[in-house]
């Protein structure tokens, strides 16, 4: 299997998944108190037992990290809170482009969500991407948290689903990736 292949058949689904998991968890957090004793069971046997966030914390950050990757890989990032093309790839990342596919505007990551999801605008990426930047990759006094941030990352969430689907996987004439996760 080629470096490419690899990257579409496994790694690009695998980060998929962690962003489709993000809008589940930050439910969780809006639902309950996350010193909660919460019971992960597989097949009628508890797997994992803890409190909420143990499988919450962890889940929003993957799912924030992973939406980053994912915008980068399709061509945008985030500067001084507008949503922007990348400019320069580093020296072994893997993009869109190395699949012989145009590099997603920002204008079209508004455009092409917004028949799907009527809420979408430019903030909901930055937001995540700023947040994975500032609030996790590293610790910061910048970071700045917006009231609805979470409505704003489960629409991130979706639509960075819905682009990789449409201007990546689609584009390829390849099926788009069937999600199992329940959704809570």
């Amino acid at each position: 299997m080629s470096e490419l292949d690899q990257v579409r058949e496994n790694d690009i689904p695998y980060r998929m998944y962690a962003v489709h998991s993000l809008p589940a968890a930050l439910r969780l957090l809006g639902r309950y108190n996350t010193d909660q004793i919460m019971d992960i069971v597989v097949g009628n046997q508890s797997v994992v037992i803890g409190n909420l966030n143990n499988y919450i914390n962890p889940t929003i950050e993957s799912g924030v990290m992973h939406g980053r990757a994912l915008l980068e890989f399709l061509g945008l990032s985030e500067s001084s809170g507008k949503l922007v093309s990348t400019k320069n790839k580093r020296s072994g990342d893997v993009s869109i482009e190395d699949f012989k596919l145009p590099k997603v505007t920002p204008e079209e990551a508004i455009c092409l969500c917004k028949s799907a999801y009527p809420n979408v605008n430019e903030s909901i990426y930055a937001t995540l991407i700023h947040l994975a930047n500032k609030g996790i990759a590293h610790t910061t006094t910048s970071l700045v948290i917006q009231d609805d941030q979470s409505a704003q990352l489960t629409t991130a969430s979706e639509c960075i689903i819905f682009l990789v689907q449409n201007c990546f996987y689609s584009k390829l004439g390849l099926s788009k990736i069937e999600f199992r996760f329940a959704k809570l």
